[in-house]
């Protein structure tokens, strides 16, 4: 418990002896605190401009040292300018909403220097952040954002940040937020939020779109005169029951879009309770459905609030159509490198035309973790980014992908599936549930991506040279690069250190690192590794030169270049023996 302002403490309250006790003296207030796996306690001193930490086990209760930030407001990458939240995950890396700076920055564990991964700064900037004050890092490594001046929660996934909550905009209705500046998990995967203006706590609860075959709904038309908190009850017969409610129109082609509240019951449950604000004169849409195909039944809804609500059953609702696809992925299938991956995958291409434009719904059944992206006009393996227009990895359970997006008639459109583990095979069908019947054809003789593997090690005899807005020297290694087929090359490294990598054309200049190095397209994985996307020709020698981001670091790390042919790797670094 914060007591910094007044007493300059951080207290712990034991419910057994109901006892407050001292855990760390502070010289202000804590705006986050955490508790890392280690029993080291955090502190964000937002008018220090930086974050304290002090271990629990350390009997020397004045033994503070700094986390993150120098005590001096900046937007350099070792400053801070008023970190509000927190988060440290089980690597005891260190992400802090960098308020003032509109940022999120990871500290890696013992780096002074930030990596912004979110926000005014990032290396590839897809949100704008205003003042966020909140941040919480998930099992599968993405962010969830409380960006209070945009008054909504953000996060990340596969395709980048969007917006999770509060996504219309500042207001008080149950899908709105006013300045929030905290949240926070259950186990359950429902969002706790800190709705600071509207002084309330908001959960958001887990929305699971079904993943089975078409299942029966009926739609129904409510409208109220009194706005006010508004208790629906449920009574079913049938098993597995689910209520949507609708603001405005219900489309049974997206059912994310308009949703304001959904329940269900579970197991042999026939009854169970939703509550929801509703605003008067408006017009809402309450959908009754099951997770089971064809489950039919009998159903009755209560509501309680402060007036009459009105019912009207819709009449000639639409009903989706769905095309089922079956194949496999065999040691035969076309393999490529999936973005964050460190071996090459299996995937199957499937040619995808519609009748009909409008909303379509993919999902995956199969006993593999599949991973499914979806491409206009063409793939290509060697940068599967490239067309991309959406992709997803376990939206459905257990572990099956499911994504909804508009697609039109005169398009030609590429369905990628895959798996989330390399050199995975196995049965698979998908699912396109949507206005009309869709045409799906398996591609023949799709290009295969190839690998090349390179082991070393910077050791005290390599040799050394000063990286660009660097104080202190590293040891780098310089490897000459020649391809046997011209086009696009993923590099990539695997090491216990932070690595760094760059490419050159014809020389590497240690005295000028930025002389002739290569433009390229930098891809975000994991904060310790090296990975990037660069097009290379068959008559260009290039020089690929690996260092690390610390200072004075060696060990053994290995480079994996992945693309249409194999490259020839040679060291040259004794060519080149260099110390600065």
């Amino acid at each position: 418990i914060d007591d910094g302002e007044k007493n300059g403490q951080v207290q712990k309250w034991i419910a057994e002896t109901s006892t407050f006790v001292t855990m760390m003296n502070v010289n202000s207030p804590c705006y986050g605190m955490f508790v890392d796996i280690n029993d080291t306690l955090y502190c964000s001193m937002y008018r220090q401009h930086e974050v304290m930490k002090r271990s629990l086990n350390d009997a020397v209760m004045n033994l503070n040292r700094v986390a993150a930030g120098t005590g001096i407001k900046g937007s350099s990458s070792n400053q801070l300018n008023e970190p509000r939240g927190i988060f440290v995950d089980v690597n005891l890396n260190l992400y802090v909403a960098d308020c003032n700076n509109h940022r999120i920055q990871l500290f890696q564990a013992g780096e002074s220097n930030g990596i912004t991964v979110a926000g005014r700064g990032s290396l590839r900037q897809t949100i704008e952040l205003i003042y966020p004050t909140g941040v919480v890092l998930d099992a599968e490594k993405y962010l969830f954002i409380a960006d209070y001046f945009n008054h909504r929660i953000v996060n990340s996934d596969l395709n980048g940040f969007h917006c999770l909550a509060g996504c219309s905009g500042e207001g008080s209705q149950s899908n709105q937020l006013k300045y929030p500046s905290s949240l926070s998990f259950d186990r359950s995967g429902n969002i706790f939020v800190t709705d600071h203006r509207n002084n309330r706590i908001q959960k958001f609860e887990y929305f699971e779109e079904s993943c089975e075959l078409g299942s029966y709904y009926e739609a129904i038309q409510m409208n109220g005169t009194i706005s006010g908190y508004y208790t629906f009850q449920i009574n079913s017969e049938m098993e597995t029951t689910n209520a949507y409610i609708y603001e405005n129109n219900f489309d049974p082609f997206h059912l994310r879009k308009n949703v304001l509240l959904f329940g269900g019951n579970s197991g042999n449950q026939r009854q169970f309770k939703v509550t929801v604000v509703l605003q008067a004169n408006m017009i809402y849409v309450v959908v009754i459905t099951t997770s089971s195909r064809d489950l039919i039944g009998n159903f009755s809804i209560q509501v309680f609030g402060p007036s009459y609500i009105g019912f009207t059953r819709i009449l000639n609702t639409s009903s989706a159509v769905q095309t089922t696809y079956a194949s496999e992925l065999t040691t035969n299938s076309s393999t490529y490198l999936h973005m964050c991956f460190k071996s090459n995958s299996y995937y199957g291409a499937i040619q995808v035309n519609v009748h009909r434009s409008g909303l379509y719904t993919f999902f995956s059944q199969s006993n593999m973790n599949t991973y499914g992206t979806i491409h206009k006009d063409y793939f290509n393996p060697f940068n599967p980014h490239e067309n991309r227009l959406l992709g997803d990895d376990d939206s459905c359970r257990p572990l099956q992908f499911r994504f909804t997006i508009a697609l039109e008639t005169n398009i030609t459109y590429i369905l990628i599936v895959t798996t989330s583990r390399s050199n995975t095979t196995g049965a698979f069908s998908i699912i396109v549930s949507g206005p009309n019947n869709v045409d799906l054809k398996n591609i023949m003789n799709t290009s295969s991506v190839v690998q090349t593997v390179y082991a070393s090690e910077l050791t005290t005899n390599s040799s050394t040279y000063l990286r660009s807005c660097s104080s202190s020297s590293t040891y780098y290694e310089a490897i000459q690069v020649n391809v046997r087929t011209t086009g696009l090359y993923t590099f990539f490294s695997q090491s216990n250190m932070g690595t760094y990598g760059s490419i050159y054309k014809d020389y590497f200049n240690p005295y000028n690192p930025l002389e002739n190095r290569r433009s390229e397209e930098d891809i975000l994985c994991d904060a310790f590794e090296s990975r990037f996307l660069i097009a290379l020709g068959t008559s260009i020698t290039y020089i690929l030169i690996v260092t690390t981001r610390r200072s004075n670091t060696t060990g053994a790390f290995s480079i994996i270049v992945s693309g249409p042919n194999n490259v020839d790797l040679k060291n040259i670094s004794k060519c080149l023996y260099y110390n600065y």
